[in-house]
């Protein structure tokens, strides 16, 4: 085993019934992804495709943090969007309808990293002086559920999925059963996207790069020298393999 294959698997954190817990962020410097797909990808979508609402699936969502941000993202460059935040992990989908433990002034230093502006604060209020939590108008447009991206197929016929630093569990190429877990969610993913819908992926570890490129991504270059960049794939055509 490789020395970051396994740094990755000693990095992981378990909650309740050995269920995987990544942390997240709001408007995540290393989450691009995010900005582009608000700024970039979605409004070319909707235009292009005739939509009044972008229709979005976030798999892995854990705390929510970084589902908030997309949401508040699309707010602000003017896509009505509906977004479904999904994580196989019920302690973490509790906590992401909770208040944060952050101040709107600790928000605002995270806005630049998505070249959002203070007008995006009016779309949070705060709870007391130490809590925030998202207004109404993103409430209105996140719902959060329980899914196994592993065994069930994505539900609906989805304009996006976004899945970030999800299936970098199931990309482990020393290990054949994580190779049939990929396969499978890979096909799972695409079975809830519309025809020519769009798809992001990423992860942080390189070394299982070979195991996404055999199930059918193609990896963006990335010349970034910062190492917590994660590596980052296509958008692409919902094309995938089905499950195996």
């Amino acid at each position: 085993m490789s020395t970051e294959v396994q740094r990755f698997t000693d990095s992981r954190t378990y909650l309740g019934n050995n269920l995987i817990f990544t942390e997240n962020d709001f408007f995540r410097r290393t989450n691009p992804n995010g900005a582009l797909l608000a700024s970039s990808v979605a409004p070319t979508y909707v235009a292009t495709h005739h939509k009044d609402v972008f229709e979005m699936v976030d798999v892995g969502t854990s705390k929510g943090k970084d589902t908030w941000s997309m949401a508040a993202a699309f707010v602000m460059h003017g896509v009505q969007a509906r977004i479904r935040a999904l994580d196989i992990n019920r302690v973490v989908l509790a906590q992401a309808e909770q208040p944060y433990g952050l101040t709107l002034d600790d928000l605002a230093q995270k806005l630049p990293n998505w070249g959002l502006s203070r007008d995006c604060l009016d779309l949070f209020e705060a709870v007391d002086e130490d809590h925030i939590q998202p207004g109404p108008l993103l409430r209105s447009m996140v719902t959060f559920g329980w899914h196994d991206i592993r065994e069930q197929p994505l539900p609906g016929e989805n304009d996006c999925v976004v899945a970030n630093n999800v299936l970098s569990y199931y990309a482990d190429c020393t290990d054949g059963r994580n190779r049939l877990h990929l396969r499978q969610a890979t096909g799972h993913i695409a079975a809830g996207l519309q025809p020519g819908g769009v798809l992001s992926v990423s992860t942080y570890y390189g070394p299982f790069g070979p195991a996404f490129n055999t199930a059918g991504f193609t990896a963006i270059p990335d010349a970034s020298p910062d190492p917590e960049r994660p590596l980052f794939f296509a958008y692409v055509p919902a094309i995938a393999p089905a499950a195996a």
